[in-house]
């Protein structure tokens, strides 16, 4: 976190800094490869569900093809 401080504006705060570790610890996860041990591999249904969800949300205009969002094709 010390590093963070020099990058992201407010990070000298404690709330700041709880929340980020809070983000960080809640992602690490969603990193680690699926169980088809396809490291980089994007699930179709995964992001059509993100996508459906953050335009439920308001977080999008219009709604998102999951296929036009993401690509597996830089996999071997």
């Amino acid at each position: 976190m010390k590093i963070n401080k020099t990058y992201i504006p407010g990070m000298n705060n404690q709330k700041q800094q709880d929340s980020a570790l809070a983000v960080l610890k809640a992602t690490a996860p969603l990193m680690k490869p699926p169980a088809s041990g396809k490291p980089g591999h994007n699930d179709p249904a995964t992001w059509t569900r993100m996508a459906n969800f953050m335009k439920e949300q308001g977080l999008l205009d219009k709604p998102v093809t999951a296929t036009d969002a993401f690509s597996n094709n830089y996999l071997p």
